[in-house]
């Protein structure tokens, strides 16, 4: 029981608290820049969406891009009206959903890349599903543009490519999971474009270090390097460096699930975003899950391979105070490490 109890204490940390347009307050999917100069006022920006647990009609529903801003990366504020874009009544009679926001700066507007999908009406996913890569546009963060279509994947491809990343460096450079397997794993695709329209030739990344099997990604540019953290499904985050964009070697395990009940990280990870503020500040801002919500939280370094987990104004996330409350955290646990194997051994059929 202490060892329990060390366990619970050791990953008792605390997440961002981001009032979702949902009411849920279950923030997911992070996408965060930071502007050492402040941007229109603030220092951070995050892109996120919501997503509930337990919600009707159906929990993508409010898988809808969502624009948050901070002066210190741990307190968040709405600056317009979220989310930037939504679903009308028809799309969620036709169970389709948003996905995947991403943010980049171009010329001083903030850009704003997300997905569409259209099931058609079928709620689960279907091979006539239809995805649709979108972006919208902002010069000062509260006012967005109508948004437009810039890619139809399944036109372009013939299959589905989620987690876009994209940066802006004299054009547009977008890394992509693409969902065709290659030697029994998906692979990480890189193209580059003027206007954000019209793309040069998929190349696929090459990683050595260690196996990687992507599920959704991020990119940024720091350091003289381009750092990839991915999130395979499943498992945990992991953090690729390289030169050149399309070639990368494997730096270092971020985070693993901690399967402790007393953890917002306990049930699984999802895209991370890291970012750098000093060269001797590095933050890693992650998706998470525990049985009841989804979460974001946030690492912290030195360096870009020495972060560790956060507790946001010194918090926990859990309360432990008596015995009871200790073994009910426990039986949950060993329903959740159950379910978890569950899972991976489904994921394997």
């Amino acid at each position: 029981m202490v060892h329990l109890l060390e366990k619970l204490l050791a990953n008792n940390q605390s997440p961002l608290y981001i009032p979702t347009f949902d009411g849920s307050n279950s923030p997911y999917h992070p996408s965060v820049l930071y502007f050492p100069t402040p941007w229109n006022g603030y220092s951070y920006w995050m892109a996120n969406t919501p997503y509930p647990h337990k919600t009707n009609p159906y929990r993508d529903r409010y898988e809808c891009p969502s624009v948050f801003a901070s002066n210190d990366g741990f307190h968040w504020e709405t600056t317009g009206n979220n989310p930037i874009v939504n679903l009308t009544a028809k799309e969620i009679e036709d169970y389709d959903y948003y996905s995947d926001p991403h943010l980049t700066i171009r010329e001083g507007a903030l850009e704003c890349w997300y997905r569409l999908t259209k099931r058609n009406g079928k709620h689960n996913y279907s091979t006539d599903s239809k995805h649709y890569l979108l972006r919208k546009r902002s010069t000062d963060g509260v006012n967005w543009d109508k948004g437009e279509i810039v890619m139809d994947l399944s036109k372009m491809y013939g299959r589905e490519m989620v987690s876009p990343a994209l940066l802006y460096q004299n054009c547009y450079k977008m890394w992509m999971v693409d969902l065709k397997v290659a030697n029994g794993s998906y692979t990480i695709n890189y193209q580059t474009s003027t206007d954000g329209k019209d793309w040069s030739e998929i190349e696929v990344c090459n990683f050595k270090g260690k196996e990687i099997h992507p599920w959704h990604i991020d990119v940024q540019f720091f350091d003289n390097h381009y750092w990839l953290t991915c999130y395979e499904k499943f498992k945990g985050l992991t953090l690729w460096k390289s030169s050149d964009g399309k070639n990368f070697e494997f730096a270092c395990e971020l985070l693993n699930p901690s399967h402790s009940t007393a953890s917002f990280y306990g049930r699984m990870l999802y895209r991370a975003s890291i970012i750098k503020i000093s060269d001797n500040d590095y933050r890693l801002y992650f998706s998470a899950e525990d049985d009841f919500s989804a979460h974001i939280g946030v690492m912290r370094g030195t360096s870009p391979t020495t972060m560790q987990v956060v507790s946001v104004d010194g918090k926990t996330y859990r309360n432990i105070h008596n015995m009871k409350d200790l073994f009910m955290l426990y039986l949950r646990g060993l329903k959740s490490a159950f379910m978890f194997k569950v899972r991976i051994r489904l994921s394997q059929i």
